[in-house]
């Protein structure tokens, strides 16, 4: 049976490095409606671009040499989804003179954007927004767009909230949810510019993934598991190239993602629901299931070794799980560490592989952090991350950290505008450093987590599995930031950035913003700190502020250059 410690001591660590060179950002400017390139060191701009919107999103192609700017255009956000008063659109600029290439008008709102596999169009699902009222109806525009600002576009009749494209960019498929009729799928040929009769859909499809070869389609509706709606999970499949539904697969709920192997098999984790009475783990090829076996309690969370053969599955229980070569049946070992919550979720292990952390987010007035032993695959020790204090200020007002699931590798691939169908197993999820709630420092003796209850950050003493210091940290924290080689401990809220030194662990060093602050971390350490009206770079060593710019009415977090 395969260890705990044998999984996680191969499990690719966050880089703690410092910087060995400052790569250019992009800082999209809402208030200002622009757009600039800058050195993430010095903050010397390099290249501005007017843009005609508010800026809502930034995607740079995969050579790196085309900048695409999308704006959502005006209207309101109702309680189901966002009604546009004016057109989104794209803004092409060259990323080296940041000059502009073209305007394409998009349609109403703003979807997915992904690159196909070439890299030489992006396509751009503007949604509308499905009504049963005729008057509100928008309906929905799927617009490819080339690196010279070439688009080709097709409308389909209903409002529309996901998109998939073909590997050669040729077609997109576009998922319709179940507001005006039966779900649908619409597949899009940009050649034509026509799209095909839809297929009526059952259940609440919401996502679509590409398996690797380009071919086989996949709708998923996750129903609902028992306890909570009791619906079974729908996953549908479809040749792309045919343009066509190829089979159908009721399974339990579906409550976790983990992605394709390399031969194109699909693995998925479920919870009990109508006839499927077991907690699953589901290995699916093509229309087929291959294996199917018994798994933690509604896994949500897949983390791979690096070969793709072992993962670490975390759900309201958690197992490691044996797919070996994906030939027989994986092995699953379950154990008692728990899952779940509103769907904050976090897990980190020391760096000798002895003991592994998993940080939840019960409630919006709860946190929990439980310690394992992993060789044993035992419990240690849980706290709850509250002080009496705040439990009792919890009684009058709630405060629910900002902070997603660890299971956000598709979308962080969409964000960056890449392709579903590369939503592997084998593909690095996360390429720069992000905010998490837990982080343990480098040497495995002192673990830090954000409490929102109180607005503070919690220390855990890992030698003597007790809780330490705590220090406030403000409300609304946007996750936690390890640099420096582990020395400073970085965190942005509402009232700004909290530099702390990890070793004595006292009251921060703050800088105050002018509202909430947010911290964008390069992939080489560059750290830069954002707030209205300020961009300023941070010393990833020390956490000291150092150049600024107030050129920015409203800077939005920024993407750096590869």
């Amino acid at each position: 049976m395969t260890r705990l410690s044998t999984l996680v001591g191969v499990l690719v660590p966050l880089a703690l490095a410092a910087p060995s060179f400052a790569s250019d950002v992009l800082v999209l400017d809402r208030a200002g409606k622009s757009v600039a390139r800058l050195d993430s060191a010095t903050l010397v701009a390099k290249g501005t671009a007017a843009l005609p919107d508010v800026p809502t999103r930034i995607v740079v192609s995969p050579d790196g040499k085309t900048v695409i700017i999308l704006c959502r255009g005006e209207g309101e956000q109702k309680y189901d989804g966002f009604r546009a008063k004016t057109m989104s659109q794209a803004v092409v600029l060259d990323t080296e003179t940041m000059k502009e290439r073209a305007r394409v008008e998009l349609g109403w709102g703003l979807g997915p954007a992904l690159w196909d596999a070439t890299g030489a169009n992006l396509v751009v699902l503007a949604g509308g927004y499905p009504s049963t009222n005729p008057e509100k109806r928008q309906r929905a525009t799927v617009v490819s767009i080339g690196l010279d600002g070439t688009a080709r576009r097709v409308s389909i009749d209903r409002g529309a909230i996901e998109l998939a494209v073909s590997a050669d960019g040729s077609a997109a498929a576009v998922l319709s949810p179940r507001v005006e009729g039966p779900a649908a799928l619409f597949f899009c040929d940009f050649a034509t510019k026509t799209a095909t009769a839809p297929v009526m859909m059952e259940g609440e499809p919401e996502e679509l993934l590409v398996a690797p070869d380009g071919v086989t389609l996949y709708s998923i509706a996750r129903g609902k598991q028992r306890g909570f709606g009791n619906v079974q999970g729908i996953l549908a499949v479809f040749s792309f190239s045919e343009r066509k539904l190829i089979g159908q697969l009721k399974l339990g709920a579906i409550t976790g993602i983990g992605g394709f192997e390399k031969n194109g098999r699909l693995i998925l984790g479920g919870a009990r629901a109508g006839e499927v009475k077991e907690h699953r783990i589901t290995i699916v090829k093509g229309t087929a299931v291959e294996h199917s076996v018994v798994g933690p309690k509604a896994p949500v969370s897949f983390l791979f070794s690096p070969d793709g053969r072992t993962a670490l599955v975390l759900g309201t229980t958690s197992a490691i799980v044996d797919f070996g070569d994906f030939s027989s049946p994986p092995a699953v070992a379950v154990f008692k560490m728990f899952g779940g919550g509103l769907g904050g979720l976090a897990f980190e292990r020391t760096p000798d592989g002895k003991l592994g952390l998993v940080y939840a987010q019960m409630s919006e007035n709860a946190c929990e952090v439980a310690i394992y032993d992993l060789p044993a695959g035992t419990k240690r020790k849980s706290f709850d991350t509250a002080s009496f204090g705040s439990r009792l200020v919890a009684g009058l007002a709630a405060g629910a950290a900002t902070i997603s699931s660890i299971d956000s590798g598709r979308r962080e691939a969409q964000a960056r505008g890449q392709s579903t169908y590369m939503y592997s197993i084998y593909t690095v999820k996360t390429q720069t450093p992000r905010g998490t709630p837990l982080v343990i420092r480098p040497d495995g003796k002192v673990a830090f987590v954000y409490n929102p209850m109180g607005n503070d950050v919690l220390s855990i003493d890992l030698e003597k599995l007790e809780k330490g210091k705590r220090q406030n940290a403000g409300k609304g924290s946007r996750g936690l930031f390890l640099t420096g080689g582990g020395r400073t401990l970085l965190v942005a809220s509402e009232k700004g950035l909290s530099v702390f030194d990890t070793t004595l662990f006292g009251e921060p060093v703050v800088t105050k913003t002018d509202g909430p602050a947010d911290i964008a971390m390069g992939p080489s350490g560059e750290a830069l700190l954002f707030a209205k009206g300020l961009v300023a770079v941070i010393d990833p060593a020390t956490g000291k502020v150092g150049p600024q710019s107030a050129a920015f009415k409203e800077p939005a977090i920024g993407t750096f250059l590869p």
